[in-house]
């Protein structure tokens, strides 16, 4: 594709896209120094802009004036040349650059602005701290590496604009100023200085409001919105605002959102990731159960075997008292031979990486501490050596037929968690993740993408959950509040009677998608049942005037005969990420916070003056 340029005094061309065609040709440049050299009365610039670089030559042979103006120039100043295009001397050519084969021989040199020296080196490796980076962002940002990420986002999201608009999908912005949410990660609260002491909040996704394009007839509707969330930060999260591939759509199941996200991804990865294969298609499934107890977790990585199983009532029969008073025993098999590690999949995987899968002692140490780290007593292991014989660990405690119960084979390392089953499955995802990483069985080519569904609607109440009700069954809403539950209404009264035990066993209507051991977004069908909404709101504690004042003007327009619809939320910076192979969300945005929600570039969050305090009429609390 042409890339276009406003042809002005300053350039015609840009700074990557001369080549031979071009030789012989009068041109202007602008761009920045990337690197000057000196070589015995000629210097060489590499100009760069945000197409390219092109070398340019000042030659005294030239033009002396030109190039004792160019004497003085430095890396980072910012040029506009005048000159000549020349093929390279037959050796000098520079295969790496687009226009490797010119140069240009500079005949006049506007100097536009000078720098001073930056705070690191400009390149495209740098082990520039990131908070370095993020205070000089407009300086990082000049880096290829980022400059390309920023390109990438913006071709991805063209294309998924055009994606969906072309599937009749219409997009639609919703609100930034939007109402507090009860439930959820902490709001960003904005005051509304015309009603002081009443807020607005920044939205945390566009729920609301694409519900109620649906009750506006608005068929399918879509927008890469962002998201606000006042949260911590981590690798594969921002500490403050995402952007989501947010849509819905009337008349639609779970079954429907699959398949129709299906073809765009397949499209999406076909044509800014060829290099990367899908796991398996279409998309493998695990109910929120399954997951959890074949692999620890519910954002499972596939890519490799080594799945749990529940040897429970197997382990009980031992002399280890540690087995004996567990709630649940989990075992994690090993095998030494590395294609067996990928049999319990059931998918037609390819093996790489060289050599078995030997644990030395210093291994197994290493392990033990990383359970350990995750909150367990220890890690009990042990080696089956010939005739189901297990050496080493809590050997002692196993018998050959023991082994035999547990399918085990002479060469396999067998580790066991012993705990609550909460507990044991996040353990032992933990050492068969560390596993995976030591042995580099994690393709990172595969993208092993797998839908996770039925999950509980509700979840027991943790310990200083924000925004939660003291009045309900101990219980809160585990995924989004607005979710169909899979159940009638007059079971789902008789669990809130009954209690915690019975909502916990409560399914949603709700899904994700998962990759590589990554949440990359939620979705599910809509409750658009007004009795069904505000039961499931009093099983989490609302009172029904509670409920009618933060949740009325929703099941006011159930009133007015709301389809049934679906939809989900996908975080941009996630795909992005893992599609680019990037390993961090901030890499793919311009300008991110700190992982403390800092921005180190503008000086904020700052204090304000007290006058603009006092007309919000707030007032600060000291600590």
């Amino acid at each position: 594709m042409t890339n276009l340029i406003i042809k002005n005094q300053y350039r015609d061309h840009h700074c990557g896209e001369l080549g031979i065609k071009q030789k012989s040709q009068q041109v202007k440049l602008a761009g920045w120094v990337h690197s000057r050299r000196d070589h015995g009365g000629l210097i060489f610039v590499d100009l760069r802009d945000f197409f390219g670089t092109t070398q340019v030559v000042f030659d005294p042979k030239n033009s002396t004036k030109t190039h004792k103006k160019a004497e003085q120039i430095r890396t980072q100043w910012c040029l506009a040349v005048q000159g000549t295009v020349r093929k390279r001397l037959t050796g000098m050519e520079n295969p790496k650059l687009k226009t490797g084969q010119i140069e240009l021989i500079v005949d006049d040199l506007t100097i536009l602005s000078q720098a001073k020296t930056p705070p690191f080196e400009i390149k495209d490796k740098t082990q520039t701290s990131e908070e370095l980076r993020l205070k000089y962002r407009y300086l990082d940002l000049r880096r290829r590496k980022m400059r390309d990420n920023l390109k990438f986002r913006a071709q991805v999201n063209l294309f998924t604009r055009n994606w969906f608009s072309n599937k009749d999908f219409l997009e639609v912005e919703t609100p930034l100023l939007s109402a507090p949410a009860p439930e959820g990660a902490r709001d960003f609260l904005v005051p509304a200085r015309r009603e002081p002491g009443k807020f607005f909040a920044l939205p945390q996704s566009p729920q609301i409001f694409k519900q109620f394009l649906m009750y506006s007839a608005v068929d399918k509707y879509f927008q890469i919105s962002p998201a606000f969330r006042d949260e911590d930060s981590r690798a594969d999260r921002h500490v403050d605002v995402h952007y989501q591939l947010d849509l819905e759509m009337a008349f639609t199941t779970q079954q429907d959102i699959w398949e129709m996200y299906q073809q765009y991804l397949a499209e999406l990865i076909k044509k800014f990731a060829p290099r990367k294969k899908l796991l398996k298609t279409p998309l493998p499934k695990f109910s929120h159960k399954q997951a959890q107890e074949r692999f620890g977790s519910d954002k499972p990585d596939i890519r490799f075997g080594l799945e749990l199983s529940d040897i429970t009532k197997i382990a009980q029969k031992t002399d280890f008292n540690i087995f004996k008073q567990a709630e649940q025993i989990n075992l994690l098999k090993v095998p030494k031979i590395r294609a067996r590690a990928f049999e319990l999949t059931g998918f037609d995987l390819k093996v790489f990486g060289q050599g078995d899968l030997v644990f030395s002692r210093k291994d197994l140490d290493d392990l033990t501490e990383i359970a350990k780290g995750a909150g367990a007593a220890g890690l009990a292991w042990t080696k089956i050596i010939k005739d189901n014989q297990p050496e080493g660990g809590i050997a002692k405690f196993l018998s050959p037929d023991l082994i035999k119960q547990m399918n085990a084979a002479q060469g396999d390392t067998l580790f066991f968690a012993a705990d609550t089953r909460a507990q044991t499955a996040k353990i032992l995802d933990i050492v068969r993740n560390q596993i995976a990483e030591k042995f580099s069985l994690k393709d990172p080519n595969l993208l092993a993408f797998c839908w996770i569904n039925d999950f509980p609607i509700f979840e027991p109440v943790e310990e200083g959950a924000h925004g939660m009700s003291e009045q309900g069954s101990g219980v809160q809403f585990g995924h989004n509040p607005f979710t169909n539950p899979d159940c009638t209404l007059e079971e789902l009264k008789k669990a809130r009677q009954t209690g915690a035990p019975a909502l916990l066993k409560i399914k949603a209507r709700q899904f994700d998608l998962v990759c590589n051991g990554m949440e990359m977004f939620s979705g599910g069908e809509r409750c658009v049942n007004p009795a069904m909404l505000h039961e499931s709101f009093k099983a989490v504690g609302y009172s029904d005037k509670q409920v009618k004042r933060n949740f009325g003007p929703i099941l006011e327009a159930f009133e007015y005969g709301p389809p049934p619809h679906s939809g989900l939320g996908q975080g941009m910076d996630r795909m992005l990420m893992t599609l680019n192979d990037e390993t961090n969300v901030r890499e793919m945005t311009a300008f991110p916070k700190t992982a403390t929600c800092q921005d180190l570039m503008l000086n904020s969050p700052r204090p304000v003056a007290p006058a603009v305090l006092d007309e919000l009429g707030l007032a600060i609390k000291e600590n």
